[in-house]
């Protein structure tokens, strides 16, 4: 897929998750390899699941390296991997994991 930034081939999203057990809440970080080269990583952000996902996303779309995907009238429309993959022909990869303490985010 052709972007402002040149042929995008892959983006990999690498989440880190950490649950704060005083106040029960999640908080995540997201970092973005576009074609394998380290682009951005995000601040503390609350969020649980896969919400890493869709922090990294919103900052593809802002920054102009992936379209935005359009959403059904029922929920959020196709999952970003399937989008990616099948319209576009962007390998996607996610991976996350769980810390244990709030400063290894």
């Amino acid at each position: 897929m052709k972007t402002k930034y040149g042929e995008i081939v892959s983006v990999t999203v690498l989440g880190r998750r950490w649950f704060q057990k005083t106040y029960g809440n999640t908080y995540h970080t997201a970092q973005v390899l576009v074609n394998g080269e380290y682009v951005w990583k995000s601040g503390k952000t609350y969020g649980y699941g896969d919400h890493y996902v869709q922090t990294a996303e919103a900052w593809l779309h802002a920054h102009g390296y992936m379209p935005r995907r359009k959403k059904s009238r029922t929920g959020p429309g196709e999952p970003a991997w399937q989008y990616y993959r099948e319209r576009h022909g962007v390998a996607w990869t996610t991976q996350v994991v769980d810390v244990a303490r709030e400063k290894d985010l």
